[in-house]
Formats: structure tokens, C-alpha cells, sequence
């Protein structure tokens, strides 16, 4: 929807005056701000946005005659409706009786009828015709009168009876003006005879009324025979007994000069003036003004075309230029930042006849006895103002920069102790002040009728934003993310004599730690819940009452009480628990437009006067009526409005009835259910939720939610009902709206193909039965050829087992021999190595012996020798070479065959050293066995490589070790 809707950017600046003997509405504005002012501009109306009149249905739903047709508000959505020979309306006006909506306009008139879908249907009722003048043509007003509905244009007044459709008229003595309804009496002007009364179907003069030429815009009626007339330019006269005059009020003169266009009486008497220069005056019955509204003050323009009072009390307005709603029966007002230019309030405060603001900014004053009184700052006051206090009749001043007085007007410092968060007054000693300061707490003591800064509180420096005296008089000092501080002060009040703290190891006691005062007592506050001190167990216990009294509130950062009022901020509220003997009020819903703009636990609520509060938000102040009067909390809500019902498919969307008397008949393919809803009697912004309940789908609501449409896509055929209800800021809940619905069956599921299905169940039954007894005969075959399968296979596999059995035997006999032929050489190894081993101790004998020889003489050299000699046969003997070569036969057959026949030119030598080189013997251990030395074990080595004709490159042992 493109809709320019202001909600806080028209919030701004009435001007500053004081009406604190004056309501405009039921409760109306206080002190010196604005109500909520929310625009729809000329943008919404397509470019023509001249609003001639403005009614509301009796279920809250807003209509507008402008001159591109009707217009329909709902509180969501705007929608157009225009017909080829009724675009031009002037005038538009709902009969409660027949719940019909008239309008007139250019051309002629008739009334709306709603189809079934919701949808505005016009039915012309009367049609100017073409040889007709345009002052015939042309129906400037509608209203009704003992029955008849009553429409006028400049030549005559014609009178409907809506039950007969009969019309009979009246012709104009000269040429009509205008209609005006006052306290069920109609009157119309006519330009040269002046007012007249519709009794009946006769028009009764009122004598002495026609000096105003067609310019009368409004009557009142007074009394029967006194009348208040409201003209265009000669503002407003008293007519009584027959005569005429002027009133002798001051407002008269700024009416006169801004031109009156419009009026509106209001139910408590009240008057409200549409000017075309200067916006809107609101005065009461004695014309003493309470209000002025123009574009400086919030309004989209100053020339007021049309007035409307609604079901609520609230005010429309229609410009040349689109439409204004004054939410004016709130009990709320606002001084926003946008004009007065005073920043973010955090204190506010009244003395006498002053205002005092404290800001981001610094402190202003507001002169609450001057009407055109504007904020001022105080000079010298530049910088953040954190709290501004009325004690003994002195204002005080918490300051980034420290403690301040105001003096007669003037800005004294009597601390400098940066941060001055708060004023606490000694509870038994009337010369003692305190102020909690950004690190610690000071001192300050009247002398001589004067206060002066003495000390700080020795041994604690922490920040000291929240204090507060028990009833014992100790000091306590919260800090939202530590726990509880509390002091016991020296007589004197001067001194900290025990300290003791209380954090966040306490059961009881989590982060956003608070504490306040109900009806005397302290109270602590944090997540966990609320409590009380027992200096008995010197510990903290829930209190019952303050948990019942901020029951469902969560998240409490500030709580402050007036008598039966508890004003609280939480994280996403703000509002207050109005007790009325043992029942609790929860206020919420006046202040749903500012509920995010608080400022948290850093929020200031001050009472100005009786009833009436002050509220600090980060653009500006807010004041508040407390109590709200039961007109304004009680009841429920009104209950929702299904505006439209839309069945949604790939391929199409078709409109459903938005109140049917039988369940709607939704088409399987359109089974994605769009509805519309609307609560027009709260106008959007107002921040009610919304609770739906589909049986069918599920029993259970769903959650409160902030939405104007549901949607429920790819429902199951089957029978729904759906149940919508909303609540209001106040947690009140409307009466439930019921809408029931079915979502049909596919094609393919109705009777005809159920029936077909049937028989073609029959007939399938038949045709499996014969196909199983076929299937059966051939599965009889399947099978046996399946056995003879089996049994090949079980042959085929008895084969295939054998066959692998052999293999692993061949395998195992394999292993056997190759165990065999490492047991082999590892016994041809041993012998080797035996031989060597004898071999070598043989040598070493026969070396020891030749030492001997050398060393003896020639009988026993001679005994020597021959022992030399047996020692060289047993090295050199035949039979361990024949004993080796047969069990290197055995461990490897044929070697010396296969090389013999590769290389024929070997020796016994060259064999022999093959057989050691293929056992992987070294040089040292082949000399040994060989009985030669290692160096002849070598060349022999080389002779063979020349023999096997090795390159340099190959290994003589892997070329031995291959055959």
C-alpha cells in the first residue's frame, strides 16, 4: 500500500499552552503538548486529494466523498470505488437504521450496497438529467430526518424513503446553500431568505437569518429556541428568541480572519472550526479556545474541507489535500523535539508555575502562564542534564558536570564532582542532601539557609545512578550490573560506618538489578523476581504483593508509584498498574506509539500536577492522564472484520463470501485460502494483535501476532472452521469472528468416478484372478525349471569346490616345500658354517703348532710335521666338500646342472664358489672353507665374472642367486 503515513514524524509541537481547567475531548489533551497526529496524504487519493465529507459504518469502517469517487478506510487498507455516473461526491453519510451508506455528488445520488464478497456496489437512486442547470446537478449535502434520507443541491431538497423507495422534494425559495444536522434537528440556508428548519416536509423560517448570504457552514442547537450559527466570514453568532448576535468572544476574531469552512460539534459540547487559512480551532461551548492545530503544529494543510467526530471520539479531518486523524481521546499530549528543539529528555519537573526540562542538551523552563510560552534554556546549563528535583521548594540539578541549584533564575554549581545521577533527601535530618554520583556519593548540608557541597561518602566510588533510603534509615544503592550496596551512615549522616554488599552469588539476585519503593517499602528488582529484606536472616525473601501486582510484566527496569498508580518501563513497554482496591489494571494500550522510544531504566516519570504525568523520551516529553478512565479501558475490544476471502490456485483466484450463512464450498485446486482482515476502530498504529484459530487443521491458537492477512496454503479436502479474535494493549480480548469453509474433494473423488472406480475394481478382481491362475501355472514351471537349475548349479558348485580343494592342497604342498627347502638350507647353512668354524680352529691350531715348530727341537719338529700334515688333510679334505655339495643338492636341485649348461667352462673351483655365493657367504667365510685367503677368494671372484660374462654394472651374487 502506498500510504505516507506519519505516526511519530506528526507528533510535534502544539504550542506551550496550559490547559489545566479545559478538556476538548471526553478527556482530552494535557498540559501543553499535541495529540497523535497521523497523516494520509494526497498521494493516497491518486493525485486528487480534496476530502468534501466523511462518515463511519457501524463496524467502524471509514468512508470519504472526494472528487474521484468513494473512498474506503478500513484501519489497513485504503480502497477506491467509482462508478461512470457517480464519481463526484460531495457528500457521503451512513444510516444506522437500514446499514446503508448514501452519498451525492455531481450528477445525482444514491447509496452503496456490500455484495457478498464485501466488495461496495453503487444503486442510483436519482440521476440529473442533461437539460437540468448544474446548480440542479449539483447535491452538496446529505443527512436524514424522521425516516427520509435527505439530499440537497442549490434548487431543491429531496426526501427519500428508504423502506417505499418513494421520493417527493422541495423546491429552494431561491438557491440553496447548504444542510446542517444538529441534536437530531436539520436546518438548511437558502441564500436570500436566509436559515430554515425541515419539519417535517416543510421548510419553517427562523426569522432574522438571512444577513449571512449563503455563508452559514454550521448550527448548533442550544436550547429549542436558541441556536449557535457558525459562518464563513463573520464568525460565530447566538440566536435566541428571534434574535441575532454576534459573539462576543475573543476566538471570534482569528475565525474572521482565517475564514471558517467546516464544523463539528463535539458529544461533551465542545466546537471544533475548520478555517481555510489557519488549520482547526477547539473551543469549549463559551468559545474560549483550548486548541489550534495547523501545518506548523502537525496538520498536512491549513484548509480544512470536512470534520468528523468517530465511534472513539477521535477527529478526522478532511484537507484539500488528503486526511488528518486526531487521536485525541488518549489522555496523551506531546512536546517533541521536532519544533521545540529540546532534545532527549531524561528529567522533567513543575514548581509553581513553571516547567522545568532536562535534557541532552541542558535544562529548559517553560512559563506555564503565558499561552505562546516556548521552552528556554537556562544559560550556562549546555551539557547533559540527568535528573532535575524539587527539594524544599529548590530545584536541583544532577549534571554531567556535577551538582547545580537554580537561583533565581540562574545556574549555580555548588559541586563539581562529575556526574550527578540523583538527589536523595536524609530521611531524619532536613540539612542533609545526597547525590549519587558517576564514582560515589555526596554530601551537601544547608548552612545558613544556604547548601554547600561538604564531602564525599568515604570508601565507596561506585557509580551511585540508584538510591534509596530503608526504613531503618540505611542507605542502598543499587547497581544494575553488580547487586546491592547497603551503608550505614554516622549520625551525622557524613560518614559510611559499615558497608555491606549483596551480588550477584545471592540466589535472588541477578543482572538489571533495581529496587524501588511500594506503599513504603523497599523493593528489590531483577529477573528473578521481587523481594524484601529481613534483617533478621540479613537476607532478601519474595514479595508476595509486588509479584502480584507486576504479574505477566517481565524485563522491569523502572517502577515508580503515585498513590494507586505504578508507572513501569520494561525492555518493549511501557505503560502502568492502576489498582482499584484488590484489582490490578494493566494500562498499556495509550502508549503503544512510544513504547520503543523510552529511554530504559534511564526513563523519567514525574507527576506535574494531579492525574496528570510527565514521561521523558529520546525526542522529547510525553504527558500522560492517569487514571484512564474505565470508557477507555474496560470492555473488550471490537472484534475483527473479515474483509475479503480469496481462493488461490496456480491458474486462478476466485472471491469467496466474507459472511456466508453456509459453510463457502472451496474447489480443490483453489485449496490456498487467503483472508483479509481489518480492525477499523483501531486505526493503524494503535498495535493491536491478532489470535487465529483453524479447527480442522489444529486446535490449538496460534500466537498473538501483528498481521491483516492469514494465510493457509495446500489444505486437505475437509471441513475447516476458523476463529479469529484480537486484543488490545490492555491485554482486553474482542468477541471471536467464526468462519467456516469446506475444501472439496478432488474431481477424480466424486460420486460418478466412486462408482466407476467400483466397477472397475469388479472388473480388475476378475482379470487378477485370471492373471494369478496363469501366473500360478507358469510359476509351477518357473519353479521346476528352477529346481533343474539348482541342482546343475549345486553340481556346477560341488566342481567348483573341488577344484579349489585341489588347488589348496596344491598350495599347502607348495608351503611344504618351500618349509622343506628353507629347513634344507637353513641345515646346508649350518653345515657351512660348522665347516668354517672347524676350519678356522683347525688354522689356528696349525699356526700355534708352527710357532712351536719354530721353538723346538728336531725330534719334536719332526712330530710337528706330521701333525701339520694330518691337520692340512682334514682342511683340505674331499669329504666335506662331498658332504656340503650333497646337501646343497637336496635344498636345490639341478644349480649346478642349469649353470653348467649355460656356462660350460667352469671349474670344481668355480662350482664351488657358486654353491657359496648362492648361500649368501662371505668372502672371509668362502677363504675359510676353501682354505685359501680372502684376497684369493676375491680374485677368484673376478676370474668368475670374467667366465660368466658379468658387466661391471651386475651383481655377481643376484646373477648366482637366479639360477
Amino acid at each position: 500500500m502506498n500510504m505516507r503515513i506519519s505516526l511519530f514524524s506528526r507528533l510535534i509541537l502544539l504550542g506551550f499552552g496550559f490547559f489545566s481547567s479545559y478538556t476538548v475531548w471526553g478527556q482530552g489533551p494535557v498540559e501543553q503538548g499535541v495529540s497523535l497526529i497521523k497523516s494520509f496524504a494526497r498521494e493516497q487519493f491518486r493525485g486528487d486529494g480534496k476530502i468534501w465529507d466523511i462518515t463511519q459504518d457501524g463496524d467502524g469502517i471509514m468512508y470519504f466523498a472526494a472528487n474521484n469517487g468513494l473512498w474506503e478506510y478500513d484501519g489497513t487498507r485504503w480502497t477506491n470505488y467509482t462508478n461512470p455516473l457517480h464519481n463526484n461526491l460531495r457528500a457521503v453519510h451512513y444510516n444506522k437504521e437500514d446499514q446503508i451508506l448514501y452519498s451525492a455528488g455531481y450528477g445525482g445520488f444514491g447509496f452503496w450496497k456490500k455484495d457478498e464478497k464485501g466488495e461496495l456496489n453503487y444503486y442510483e437512486i436519482y440521476s440529473a438529467g442533461l437539460e437540468e442547470s448544474n446548480h440542479a446537478a449539483e447535491f452538496w449535502s446529505v443527512g436524514e430526518l424522521e425516516g427520509h434520507i435527505l439530499f440537497q443541491s442549490f434548487e431543491k431538497l429531496f426526501f427519500y424513503t428508504p423502506g417505499t423507495q418513494t421520493m417527493d422534494s422541495i423546491d429552494a425559495p431561491s438557491v440553496f446553500s447548504f444542510l446542517h444536522k444538529s441534536k437530531g434537528r436539520v436546518f438548511v440556508e437558502d441564500y436570500v431568505e436566509g436559515l430554515f428548519e425541515v419539519v417535517g416536509d416543510e421548510l419553517v423560517k427562523i426569522p432574522n437569518t438571512g444577513v449571512f448570504g449563503g455563508g452559514i457552514v454550521g448550527i448548533s442547537v442550544v436550547e429549542d429556541n436558541e441556536l449557535l450559527i457558525v459562518s464563513d466570514d463573520d464568525g460565530v453568532f447566538e440566536w435566541k428568541d428571534g434574535v441575532l448576535r454576534s459573539k462576543r468572544w475573543r476566538l471570534n476574531v482569528g475565525l474572521k480572519r482565517d475564514r471558517i469552512y467546516s464544523f463539528q460539534e463535539l458529544d461533551n459540547g465542545n466546537l471544533v472550526f475548520g478555517t481555510i487559512m489557519n488549520g482547526i480551532y477547539v473551543s469549549n461551548k463559551r468559545g474560549v479556545r483550548l486548541l489550534h492545530f495547523d501545518t506548523r503544529k502537525g496538520l498536512e494543510k491549513n484548509t480544512i474541507l470536512s470534520l468528523f467526530l468517530d465511534h472513539q471520539t477521535n477527529l478526522w479531518l478532511g484537507l484539500d489535500g488528503g486526511v488528518n486523524y486526531l487521536k485525541i481521546n488518549s489522555g496523551i499530549s506531546y512536546l517533541l523535539d521536532e519544533i521545540a528543539k529540546i532534545g532527549t529528555v531524561y528529567a522533567s519537573q513543575r514548581m509553581l508555575k513553571m516547567h522545568y526540562i532536562g535534557s541532552n542538551q541542558g535544562l529548559y523552563t517553560l512559563d506555564l502562564r503565558k499561552e505562546s510560552s516556548r521552552p528556554r534554556l537556562v544559560k550556562g546549563s549546555q551539557g547533559q542534564v540527568w535528573s532535575v528535583e524539587n527539594i524544599d521548594q529548590q530545584i536541583w540539578i544532577g549534571h554531567h558536570k556535577g551538582a547545580f541549584l537554580l537561583k533565581e533564575g540562574a545556574f549555580t554549581q555548588i559541586s563539581n564532582e562529575p556526574g550527578a545521577w540523583i538527589f536523595q533527601k536524609h530521611p531524619k535530618r532536613d540539612d542533609i542532601v545526597y547525590s549519587g554520583n558517576y564514582f560515589g556519593i555526596c554530601v551537601y548540608k544547608k548552612i545558613q539557609g544556604e547548601w554547600k557541597f561538604i564531602t564525599k561518602l568515604n570508601t565507596f566510588n561506585e557509580s551511585a545512578r540508584f538510591m534509596e533510603f530503608d526504613n531503618i534509615g540505611r542507605l542502598w544503592v543499587a547497581h544494575p550490573s553488580k547487586g546491592y550496596y547497603r551503608l550505614l551512615l554516622s549520625n551525622d549522616g557524613l560518614a559510611i560506618e559499615k558497608m555491606d554488599f549483596f551480588g550477584m552469588d545471592n540466589q535472588n539476585i541477578e543482572r538489571y538489578a533495581y529496587m524501588t519503593r511500594i506503599d513504603g517499602n523497599l523493593i528489590f528488582f531483577n529477573p528473578q523476581g521481587f523481594f524484601q529484606f529481613d534483617e533478621v536472616d540479613n537476607d532478601f525473601y519474595q514479595s508476595r504483593y509486588a509479584t502480584e501486582l507486576f504479574e505477566g510484566v517481565e524485563n522491569l527496569s523502572r517502577i515508580e508509584q503515585f498513590g494507586d498508580i505504578f508507572w513501569y518501563i520494561s525492555k518493549n513497554s511501557l505503560g502502568f498498574i492502576q489498582r482499584e482496591g484488590n484489582e490490578f489494571k494493566n494500562i498499556q494500550e495509550p502508549f503503544a506509539h512510544f513504547r520503543n522510544k523510552h529511554l530504559g531504566d534511564f526513563t523519567s516519570i514525574s507527576k506535574l500536577r494531579k492525574n496528570i504525568f510527565s514521561i521523558g523520551i529520546y525526542d522529547g516529553l510525553v504527558f500522560c492522564r492517569a487514571p484512564v478512565p474505565d470508557s477507555l479501558v474496560a470492555g473488550s475490544p471490537a472484534a475483527p472484520i473479515i474483509r475479503g476471502v480469496n481462493l488461490i490456485s496456480s491458474k486462478d483466484t476466485i472471491a469467496a463470501s466474507i459472511a456466508p450463512s453456509d459453510p463457502v464450498s472451496v474447489p480443490y485446486r483453489n485449496n490456498f485460502i487467503e483472508f483479509k482482515i481489518a480492525t477499523p476502530n483501531a486505526p493503524e498504529g494503535d498495535f493491536w494483535k491478532v489470535q487465529y484459530q483453524l479447527k480442522g487443521l489444529t486446535d490449538d491458537w496460534s500466537d498473538w501476532i501483528n498481521r491483516k492477512q492469514l494465510n493457509f496454503p495446500n489444505l486437505s479436502p475437509g471441513d475447516y472452521e476458523l476463529n479469529l479474535r484480537v486484543m488490545d494493549g490492555n491485554g482486553n480480548m474482542s468477541p471471536i469472528v467464526t468462519y467456516s469453509f469446506e475444501v472439496e474433494h478432488p474431481w477424480y473423488l466424486g460420486t460418478f468416478f466412486i462408482v466407476l472406480y467400483a466397477l472397475l475394481v469388479v472388473a480388475v478382481f476378475f482379470m487378477i484372478r485370471e492373471y494369478f491362475r496363469r501366473k500360478a501355472l507358469k510359476e509351477k514351471e518357473r519353479l521346476q525349471k528352477k529346481d533343474e537349475e539348482k541342482m546343475q548349479r549345486q553340481k556346477e558348485k560341488y566342481e567348483r569346490e573341488k577344484l579349489e580343494s585341489e588347488k589348496r592342497l596344491l598350495v599347502l604342498k607348495e608351503e611344504k616345500y618351500r618349509l622343506e627347502l628353507e629347513q634344507k638350507n637353513n641345515e646346508l647353512s649350518s653345515a657351512a658354517m660348522i665347516n668354517i668354524r672347524k676350519n678356522e680352529l683347525l688354522s689356528e691350531i696349525k699356526n700355534d703348532i708352527k710357532q712351536l715348530e719354530k721353538n723346538s727341537g728336531d725330534q719334536a719338529l719332526s712330530s710337528v710335521k706330521k701333525l701339520i700334515k694330518k691337520i692340512n688333510r682334514q682342511i683340505n679334505s674331499q669329504e666335506d666338500w662331498l658332504s656340503f655339495e650333497l646337501h646343497f643338492n637336496n635344498a636345490h636341485a639341478h644349480f649346478f646342472d642349469k649353470i653348467r649348461e649355460k656356462h660350460s667352462g667352469l671349474t670344481a673351483n668355480d662350482f664351488k664358489l657358486c654353491a657359496y655365493l648362492k648361500l649368501n657367504l662371505s668372502s672371509k667365510e668362502i677363504a675359510s672353507l676353501m682354505n685359501i685367503s680372502v684376497r684369493s677368494v676375491e680374485m677368484s671372484r673376478y676370474r668368475l665374472r670374467k667366465k660368466l660374462d658379468l658387466s661391471p654394472e651386475e651383481s655377481l651374487s643376484e646373477y648366482i642367486s637366479s639360477f
